[in-house]
């Protein structure tokens, strides 16, 4: 009785038969459709085809070997038999994914066609000309201080006279804006609310101005702090946007472009932070990220944001989750190569009994089998080809754990706290680590 097929051993079947079948490489796009069912292309035009014409019966007899995922109506195509087929072949979201056999690797390019998570794998191609820096604060889990740290550090940067930008872009859970305005002091409008006017061209200024407000929170300190909520608060009763969940439901498809082609979701939300940044003119973006593995989330870590803070608390479904994103990360070392130095792990809400040097062992175990490449990290640091590679203790790294004490002054945070000066004190002592590490990374876009 033969193998059954799953999902898992897909690609790798894919990879291993092309591979035997001497496919050239350079000329072939794997293309996995939203079933999970796999087509090849290959860019042979109608001279090449007729050529070819046994070798891709060939890859049409071994492809079926894939049953279920056997695309049994049409499975190799070549560009002659496509409509602007370089559009395909140019796709700038092929991703050269590297599966390794053995003592062996094979690199093959893979379409995705998704419905959703496609910008995990997907950094920008350009480098971001602007001078404000984004960070990004992410947790896989709930409940892990997130929030409450942003809003500390918003504080604390304010106090030294910056003017600080809040997004909350945990727009089916926001719980950020709430800790930073008071009920009354909500803009009228939201991140929802431009996704919504932005996806039929209904954007303008007026809107804008009215989906940022200032925070009470720096009222009395030399910076100031700017917020978008995810949602805005109507004048009248009821406040709270009853048509929110209308709105929400609509926000993330591709929208067309004037030129013809589609805006991912990713890049409106990054068009938002630049024209918000525009306006506001901040000396630093935070952004509160969605928990799990949401597209709101890709699109602000992967591609969005220049640090990205990722918060875990010390047990097994943290770390089980990250290794799984880590892994989904380790099958395109390009990408890891554009992000893997904008990483860093935060200890969450670390316990009075202190566990950090466990913790420590374990965030080193996770990036050494994910994200490092596997090497003697003592090689010689002139070598332009030494892997990217660190010591467990070494302080300078990813996985070099930033501590957030766990504080029970500070679990009910809102923005009336900080009338309290032992409440002032606490958020210095409790976020003094992170703090510094976020005031570094600014004046590291300060000094370029």
């Amino acid at each position: 009785m033969s193998e059954k097929i799953r999902f898992d051993r897909v690609i790798e079947k894919v990879a291993v038969f092309l591979n035997a079948a001497k496919v050239p490489w350079d000329q072939t796009v794997v293309v996995r459709d939203i079933y999970g069912k796999i087509r090849i292309l290959f860019n042979f035009n109608e001279k090449e085809k007729l050529e070819q014409s046994k070798f891709l019966k060939n890859i049409e007899e071994g492809l079926c070997s894939l049953g279920p995922y056997f695309n049994r109506s049409a499975s190799v195509f070549c560009a002659c038999d496509l409509i602007e087929s370089e559009c395909v072949f140019n796709d700038p979201y092929i991703l050269n994914i590297i599966l390794r056999q053995d003592d062996n690797s094979i690199s093959l390019r893979l379409l995705e066609r998704q419905i959703v998570g496609h910008d995990w794998l997907r950094p920008k191609s350009e480098q971001r000309n602007n001078p404000i820096p984004r960070l990004a604060f992410y947790g896989f889990k709930g409940g892990v201080g997130r929030s409450t740290t942003i809003a500390a550090i918003a504080f604390l940067l304010a106090q030294q006279g910056k003017k600080v930008l809040v997004i909350d872009f945990d727009l089916e859970s926001p719980g950020l804006s709430s800790m930073l305005l008071p009920c009354d002091k909500y803009p009228e409008y939201g991140v929802v609310d431009w996704l919504v006017e932005d996806a039929v061209g209904n954007v303008d200024d007026l809107l804008l101005r009215d989906i940022v407000a200032s925070s009470p929170l720096a009222a009395d300190l030399e910076g100031n702090i700017k917020t978008v909520p995810a949602m805005g608060a109507k004048t009248d009763d009821p406040r709270i946007d009853p048509y929110y969940v209308s709105k929400l439901s609509r926000i993330y498809a591709d929208v067309p472009r004037s030129d013809g082609g589609m805006e991912h979701f990713s890049d409106r939300l990054e068009r938002l932070v630049e024209v918000v940044e525009k306006q506001e003119n901040p000396d630093v973006v935070l952004i509160d990220c969605r928990a799990g593995l949401h597209d709101l989330s890709a699109g602000s870590i992967v591609r969005i944001t220049d640090e990205s803070f990722l918060f875990i608390v010390d047990t097994p479904q943290s770390w089980e989750g990250y290794h799984m994103l880590f892994s989904h990360w380790n099958q395109c070392p390009a990408l890891l190569a554009k992000i893997r130095d904008k990483l860093n792990v935060v200890h969450a809400m670390v316990p009075e009994k202190d566990r950090r040097a466990k913790f420590l062992e374990k965030s080193y175990l996770l990036f050494a089998e994910t994200v490092y490449e596997q090497s003697d990290p003592s090689r010689d640091s002139l070598d332009e080809d030494v892997p990217h590679n660190f010591d467990e203790d070494a302080q300078e790294a990813p996985h070099y754990p930033i501590g957030v004490f766990w504080n029970s002054s500070l679990s009910e945070f809102d923005v009336h706290s900080f009338e309290n000066k032992s409440i002032r004190d606490a958020v210095e002592l409790t976020y003094k680590l992170i703090f510094e590490k976020v005031q570094q990374t600014i004046q590291g876009y300060t000094n370029e």
